[in-house]
């Protein structure tokens, strides 16, 4: 069992006084996979109200925030304790290929999934065209695993982790001929790639233990979970090259990053620009 601290900040300025708000936070951990969560600690500069619902899914917990009091800057602070058991992702075992196969194509399994694997232009920041996937190799052979674990490859190959080239509203259609990003812009664009290759996937958000060599862990990370028969949902890191285990704390998942927004909501105010700096920090404590 490992134990970590997790801790959110963000600052939101606007340029005229707000004189309401009410938002959500998606930022309190998953309570999944044996996880143990202890009461977090949530603070505003702004007085208000705060509770944590657990209306969408019994483990995904949103943070709402209301309050009707003038303010120019809106400062965030979260943090709490978490207790994740030790994940090896290569303890579990596939099915035999051809007893997968028989899965995969089942109407059983395809009618479970089909909301991930399903492209749709309404959704545009997933999606890829025929044509756009095809300069990425699809391996024809071996179970499907094997199968992600070489598309991931190519997508961490082919990719710049670079800052500030992308923003929240850039499209996999986009990246894919940028080739550079941060690790929602891997993630958007591995994403389009397995749903056009038939594969279930979902976008996945979440903290990371922090390492020298680890991308993205400064902000909240995310990565893609893959839906394997007989394994379940697999943690899959493109920008990071890896699969994902204890050190990958998730936070929710969704079709793509709209579904994972960090902050939403609705602020009363004139004010037409906005600034947000956000910051994450996990430390392990045992």
């Amino acid at each position: 069992m490992r134990q970590y601290q997790l801790e959110y900040t963000a600052t939101n300025a606007y340029a005229s006084p707000v004189w309401g708000a009410y938002l959500k936070f998606l930022i309190h951990p998953y309570a999944a996979l044996g996880a143990q969560i202890n009461s977090p600690v949530f603070s505003i500069n702004v007085d208000g109200d705060w509770w944590i619902s657990n209306a969408r899914q019994k483990e995904v917990s949103e943070i709402y925030y209301k309050s009707t009091n003038k303010f120019n800057t809106l400062n965030i602070a979260y943090s709490v304790k978490i207790y994740v058991p030790d994940l090896n992702p290569f303890e579990r075992l596939s099915l035999p290929v051809g007893q997968e196969i028989n899965v995969l194509k089942s109407n059983e399994w395809i009618i479970d999934n089909y909301k991930f694997i399903h492209l749709t232009k309404s959704r545009p920041k997933a999606y890829l065209s025929p044509e756009e996937s095809a300069n990425f190799l699809w391996l024809n052979e071996g179970n499907l695993l094997d199968k992600i674990i070489h598309l991931r490859d190519q997508v961490h190959g082919s990719m710049e982790f670079i800052t500030g080239v992308t923003t929240t509203s850039t499209l996999a259609s986009e990246v894919i001929k940028l080739r550079q990003g941060v690790c929602q812009d891997f993630t958007h664009l591995f994403l389009g790639l397995l749903r056009n290759n038939g594969v279930a996937a979902r976008y996945t958000s979440g903290y990371l233990h922090q390492s020298e060599a680890i991308r993205g862990a400064s902000q909240l990370h995310a990565w893609v979970e893959c839906h394997i028969p007989e394994m379940g949902w697999i943690g899959i890191d493109p920008t990071n090259k890896l699969l994902c285990d204890h050190n990958y704390v998730k936070i929710c998942h969704g079709y793509d990053y709209d579904d994972c927004l960090p902050v939403s909501g609705v602020v009363n105010s004139s004010a037409n620009q906005q600034s947000s700096e956000h910051q994450v920090h996990v430390q392990q404590i045992q």
